[in-house]
């Protein structure tokens, strides 16, 4: 972005010269994202507009929200105060390898580790208190899963490494180190007059009553302040101000009413419930104090599984776990939160990179960036090709041969190694009794026999000596099928470390010698056991996904219709993880160096706005397709009534031009707007379509706030 003002230029320079913009149509899309590269605006057609401003509306939409991506790190993050674990996919995260069932201070900066102090009728005593952070449950997982390792494996969550979680695998608790003693049971000795004050997640939590089963308290969960007479809270929107005191009573004002409240009870007032908690009466007015509880409920009864402090009633995120509050034993007691949702489906999950957070972050699980995220492209298909013996030479064996080619992008011979030859080429050929693996010399480019030749009816995979080899991954491809009538058929497979392999179909069609398609039919038009995962039949996939090693395999569907298989191999197959990351009150996390994957982030929310649906200020950037005649907040930006037709000798461009400016701040501080107008509808389509095409025409839109369009071309965008 390049800057239009010198910071250090005197004002007496400024009056002399205009305020340039701060952005201009080179920065275009730029300054519509957020610093996270997040879509932040709306595209906006006037309610009444042509079809074509809508169009053009559409297109503008579409692209941008094509622009949302996200930074992820694939190495090089350091944790602070917390607890860094590289993650093997399809594993829990409670796992001994992994974080194991229960996190404390020791692992997690901020949390607790203290002495409480218990006073009740029997006196004051202290107990040994900590904080935890409980994950799983032997029900119902917390892990680490992609769209083939999931408890339900489904297309619909692409190729996303994501997090998994079960409704109460991740909890959170106060923790008593130390029995408890006669006179200080919870159930019986917690009182308005003795409550009970724990940190609870980072906050003061004031209990009055444990109920006498045990698994319910009576919590103040409003604002708490010591206030002095005439002094005021402002809580929800609405002023309390205390009046004065006596030595039973607080007089409270709100709204122009006023009421006395007596100590230890609760008043309504202004829609607010404020409980009188501590009454302070001295000589005078001006002495009086009061702390008062304030909030829509100051105190509120929960029982187990009642949704926490302000969760939605109705569809909780987290939910209170009390139960043992009336015995003395600590380790029946059970002060905590147990996240109660179930998060298993596309759309629910945490992708990478996310975070489940408990109540105000006081503790996040950050699946964070993949170790190393360094890919081989492969592809298979169907291909001909002239066959070598393992010698060349100038005359091949078999001529434009039907084979099955194995292809690994990037040269360098860094794709195939079969038997000692590496090379980024590999070609399946079966003649009439054994099936035959070729290597592509890079010298020569000749195809020339390599490997373990393996004979016709070998049900079990034969091992022809090929592996994909790519880093520190070297992935088997194995071969077998057995003979069925006239017609070899059976699998190639991909021998993956980790879960299940890769299995392709293919067979001899019966009219060749070879391999002239791939899956049971030439350009397959049904799909059925053409590519499996395990046991699972994967060919009518239409989304890419992911393995548990970390291969990403290509739409499925797409891919087999054409007689082809794409998909990519980690650097690390054996060994493919991701960093997850847990922190506390006081952790951070830091990124140093390490490869940044831009990752697109779909935008699910409306992008496309009528200027009837906008209401300023609105928060957002806005590009405003339509002039001041047919978009309200085009003429508002362009300082014109609406409507506002060329007819008025007002408008900046003129018959067959279209117009495209940037206007930063105008129509709210801290936001831009663009405005895309036109002579005619059709004028208005070609600004669209070079503001769609900015890349093309970077060149043109440097440098300037505003532009005239005549055709979609170079010359026909100039300076306005």
């Amino acid at each position: 972005m390049k800057e239009k003002i010198v910071a250090t230029l005197l004002a007496a320079i400024m009056t002399l010269t205009p305020v340039m913009a701060a952005y201009d149509l080179g920065d275009y899309p730029s300054f519509l994202f957020t610093t996270g590269h997040n879509l932040n605006a709306y595209v906006v057609a006037g309610a009444d507009a042509k079809p074509a401003d809508v169009v053009g509306m559409t297109d503008l939409a579409v692209r941008l929200a094509g622009e949302s991506y996200e930074e992820v790190s694939s190495s090089g993050v350091e944790v602070t105060g917390g607890k860094k674990e590289a993650v093997l996919l399809a594993t829990q995260l409670n796992a001994s390898a992994n974080f194991g069932a229960t996190l404390t201070q020791d692992d997690l900066a901020g949390l607790q580790d203290t002495k409480l102090s218990l006073t009740t009728a029997t006196g004051t005593e202290d107990f040994d208190v900590h904080d935890e952070l409980k994950l799983g449950d032997t029900s119902a997982l917390v892990q680490v899963s992609t769209g083939l390792t999931a408890g339900s494996p489904d297309e619909d969550f692409k190729d996303n490494t994501f997090l998994e979680v079960g409704r109460g695998t991740v909890g959170y608790y106060y923790v008593f180190d130390d029995d408890l003693k006669a006179g200080y049971n919870l159930s019986s000795d917690v009182t308005t007059d003795y409550p009970l004050e724990i940190d609870f997640l980072g906050k003061a939590i004031t209990i009055t009553d444990v109920a006498a089963a045990g698994n319910a308290i009576t919590a103040q969960i409003g604002d708490k302040k010591l206030l002095k007479a005439g002094e005021s809270i402002t809580v929800g929107g609405k002023t309390v101000t205390l009046e004065s005191t006596t030595t039973t009573k607080a007089v409270v004002s709100c709204g122009g009413t006023t009421k006395a409240i007596a100590e230890d009870a609760t008043g309504s007032l202004c829609g607010l419930q404020i409980l009188v908690e501590t009454l302070i009466d001295d000589e005078g007015t001006t002495n009086d104090q009061a702390i008062l509880v304030i909030g829509t409920e100051a105190t509120k009864t929960y029982t187990d599984g009642d949704p926490f402090i302000g969760e939605d009633e109705d569809d909780p995120n987290w939910v209170w776990d009390i139960s043992g509050l009336n015995v003395y034993t600590s380790t029946s007691i059970k002060i905590g939160i147990l996240f109660d949702q179930t998060l298993d489906e596309a759309g629910e999950v945490i992708n990478l990179p996310g975070k489940l957070c408990l109540p105000d972050n006081y503790i996040c699980i950050d699946l964070n960036s993949y170790v190393e995220k360094d890919y081989q492209m492969y592809t298979v298909e169907n291909a001909r090709e002239d066959l070598y013996p393992a010698a060349g030479g100038t005359t091949p064996d078999t001529t434009s041969a039907y084979v099955i080619r194995w292809h690994a992008a990037g040269g360098g011979k860094d794709g195939f190694l079969l038997g000692t030859e590496k090379a980024d080429d590999v070609a399946i050929y079966l003649n009439a009794t054994h099936l035959l693996t070729y290597y592509k010399d890079p010298d020569d480019n000749k195809f020339k026999l390599g490997g373990t030749p393996i004979a016709n009816g070998t049900a079990a995979n034969g091992d022809a000596g090929l592996t994909m080899e790519y880093q520190d991954s070297s992935v088997p491809i194995k071969f077998g099928w057995g003979g069925l009538s006239e017609v070899q058929r059976g699998n190639m497979t991909i021998v993956t470390d980790d879960g299940s392999d890769i299995v392709m179909y293919i067979e001899e069609s019966g009219t060749v010698t070879g391999f002239d398609y791939l899956g049971h039919s030439d350009s397959d038009t049904t799909y059925a056991n053409d590519l499996k995962y395990g046991t699972r039949d994967i060919s009518s996939w239409e989304e890419d996904t992911r393995a548990q090693d970390g291969i990403v395999i290509k739409d499925p569907k797409a891919h087999l219709s054409g007689d082809s298989f794409d998909f990519n191999v980690d650097g690390d197959e054996t060994d493919f993880k991701v960093n997850v990351i847990i922190t506390g009150p006081t952790g951070t996390t830091t990124t140093e160096g390490g490869d940044v994957i831009k990752k697109v982030v779909p935008v699910t929310n409306a992008v496309a706005k009528l200027d009837s649906e906008v209401s300023l200020p609105v928060n957002k950037n806005l590009v405003l397709v339509g002039g001041p005649g047919v978009n309200k907040l085009s003429a508002q930006a362009m300082g014109l009534t609406y409507p506002t037709y060329g007819s008025s000798g007002l408008l900046p461009f003129a018959s067959g031009e279209g117009y495209i400016k940037v206007f930063d701040g105008t129509l709210e501080t801290g936001y831009v707007a663009v405005v895309l107008a036109g002579w005619e509808a059709q004028d208005t389509r070609n600004a669209c379509s070079v503001l769609q095409q900015y890349g093309t025409f970077k060149t043109q839109l440097d440098g300037n706030v505003a532009v005239k369009v005549t055709s979609v071309t170079a010359s026909g965008i100039t300076p306005a």
